[in-house]
């Protein structure tokens, strides 16, 4: 996971990657990778959070969450 960067907008995010690894959509019990990612810092409200105010509990993709493929964007929404 990457430390904290800025976007040219001011919004902050982190990059998560796995070097080497291939990964692809599949089903859930053959071709799947959970990740659990819990990131906290002073003030943090989730209510100004973008990516925060759809999150679902249920395992997939989440909508608010872009996954890059090769610096594709192939799943999730980027902020406006």
């Amino acid at each position: 996971c990457s430390a904290p960067q800025t976007d040219a907008a001011g919004r902050q995010f982190v990059e998560v990657s796995w070097p080497g690894e291939t990964l692809y959509p599949g089903n859930a019990e053959t071709d799947s990778r959970r990740v659990r990612l819990k990131l906290t810092a002073p003030g943090w409200n989730p209510s100004d959070d973008w990516s925060h105010f759809a999150l679902k509990t249920e395992p997939g993709i989440q909508p608010r969450l872009p996954v890059y493929q090769a610096g594709k964007q192939i799943a999730g929404e980027k902020p406006q």
